[in-house]
């Protein structure tokens, strides 16, 4: 399955546009996006029309900080059952600890990592790659929310002590200033905003115990009905990996913010591996490539995180019990009789 997000982040998407001058059909057309995503907030719409919607935006409207100009005017509200988390933590801690464990339910490509240190605590939102186009829109689009969520939670004087995105430092600035950061820093990976450990202890004025009850409920009960998230997800971000040749179990458990023996034990839990979810994605790539008959063999394996066609080879004949020059010549004479 594609990655999705939750359509609720683009209720903004046409007037930003207006508002910086442009023509929001006109951007949507540019980015091969068709209207409907914009009819139900409540829908999940692929992640890469998202990131094709900012970034033609981004271009159509000449304005790189797109995404954090349409995420100035978003919240919590914009974020779904996940989004109502933020507002019944009964600190700001509880409820961006809760946050970042159902963020999945909005968004199946990003990841939200929460930590509480000594003296500060850190938000932190990433994806697998910050390399497509509209990345930093999107990143953008989570600096303005959080910063957002966080000034409902402590109120106007939340200031953060350090902004560091992940992608070079741009030439204007000024987009900036008006973030309640101390300092920024540009280029490390991934996006985090951090701020002090008083304020993370802090109370949520408006939390009410009876809709945290309802809601704790509920969210179990989603929990419960998605044992298999880790597995999900583990294999939902290999596909994402794996052209990228840095699909590793550590750099897996890393952009989940969970040691290595963390998730292997809780993939664990849900009887299967790293290993055996690598394979079955290889696998399925495999054969899909194959039966297209287009791609060279090394570069099918190269696309499958092999260093060499002979590695791939081995695999493939582990796989299937022969090799995938075979394999492919009696699959594509069976399709053609």
């Amino acid at each position: 399955m594609l990655p999705q997000i939750r359509a609720g982040l683009l209720t903004q998407y046409r007037p930003t546009i207006a508002a910086l001058g442009g023509d929001a059909d006109q951007a949507i057309a540019a980015a091969g996006a068709s209207t409907d995503v914009f009819d139900n907030p409540d829908s999940f719409i692929p992640y890469r029309t998202y990131l094709a919607l900012l970034d033609s935006a981004a271009r159509h409207t000449g304005c790189p900080q797109f995404g954090l100009e349409m995420g100035r005017h978003l919240g919590a509200a914009n974020l779904g059952v996940t989004g109502f988390v933020l507002s019944q933590g009964s600190t700001i801690a509880e409820a961006w600890h809760s946050f970042a464990r159902f963020y999945h339910v909005h968004d199946t490509y990003g990841h939200v990592g929460f930590h509480v240190g000594a003296a500060s605590a850190t938000v932190t939102y990433s994806i697998p790659d910050h390399t497509l186009p509209g990345a930093r829109q999107s990143i953008d689009v989570a600096v303005a929310i959080t910063v957002n969520v966080l000034r409902m939670m402590y109120g106007a004087a939340f200031e953060a002590e350090l902004l560091q995105l992940p992608y070079p430092e741009p030439e204007d600035l000024a987009p900036f200033e008006s973030l309640p950061v101390r300092s920024m820093r540009f280029g490390a990976t991934p996006y985090s905003l951090v701020f002090g450990r008083e304020i993370a202890n802090s109370p949520i004025q408006q939390a009410d115990p009876r809709l945290q009850s309802i809601l704790s409920e509920y969210l179990d009960q989603l929990e419960a009905s998605n044992r298999h998230r880790y597995s999900r997800r583990v294999e939902t971000m290999i596909r994402e990996f794996l052209p990228t040749g840095q699909c590793t179990l550590e750099n897996i458990a890393r952009f989940l913010s969970l040691s290595t023996r963390t998730l292997q034990n809780r993939l664990s839990v849900e009887h299967t591996s790293f290993q055996l979810l690598l394979d079955k994605v290889r696998r399925e790539q495999a054969e899909q490539q194959l039966l297209q008959g287009d791609m060279q063999l090394s570069a099918i394996a190269h696309m499958l995180g092999y260093s060499e066609l002979s590695a791939f080879s081995r695999s493939f004949r582990r796989w299937y019990g022969c090799s995938p020059r075979a394999w492919r010549k009696e699959a594509l004479l069976i399709s053609r009789s």
